[in-house]
């Protein structure tokens, strides 16, 4: 965890050093004579070269942690219907686990002194419940912590609202197959999982 602390704060800081982009009309007041359509154009270049340049640098920051990130192999999973059943089966489970995660950002200390002082997480000798993001990131949305899930139902949950279908929980170190799956439990206990 303090390697990705590391990380992300050294992403930051390169990105923040940077030398910035400067734009056409920041390069056309370093000179102060009168120019010609010619020599703004000259200037209308060298600025579009630089600011991909600049686009450029700060991909191949990113891209360094987002690869870290991934080394992780963080997805998230949503359930969605738990039904119970008598018969056949004694019940399943609807989800889907979709990702990876390719972005995170983490809680500072402040912000986790916070989250215990109002009781969203809780700490105890035999207990600590202590969300590790503040946001994950997939290829296609940003999702935050959900702290009235967590103040109200004692869980680490992302997103949604106050109804538990519409939270994400994360797997961190998952292997296996995306999608949506079925767990199910026979009447005699035995489990298995079914992809749809």
């Amino acid at each position: 965890m303090k390697n990705l602390l590391y990380l992300i704060n050294k992403t930051n800081e390169d990105i923040k050093n940077l030398k910035k982009p400067l734009s056409v009309y920041q390069y056309y007041t370093l000179e102060w004579d009168l120019m010609s359509r010619l020599k703004l154009e000259k200037y209308i270049n060298i600025a579009e070269k630089d600011k991909i340049r600049y686009n450029k640098e700060k991909f191949n920051i990113e891209k360094k942690l987002q690869d870290e990130i991934l080394k992780l192999k963080i997805y998230i999973c949503n359930k969605q219907t738990k039904m119970q059943c008598v018969g056949f089966n004694n019940g399943f489970t609807y989800y889907t686990i979709s990702g990876p995660v390719i972005n995170v950002d983490l809680f500072n200390q402040n912000e986790i002194d916070k989250l215990k002082t109002s009781n969203i997480i809780t700490t105890s000798n035999d207990f600590q419940l202590i969300p590790k993001y503040k946001s994950i990131y997939t290829k296609f949305k940003k999702i935050t912590f959900n702290t009235e899930a967590s103040r109200n139902f004692n869980i680490i949950a992302y997103g949604g609202n106050y109804h538990w279908s519409t939270w994400y929980t994360l797997i961190e170190n998952y292997t296996g197959e995306t999608g949506e799956f079925y767990d199910y439990i026979s009447y005699d206990g035995r489990k298995w999982t079914e992809k749809c």
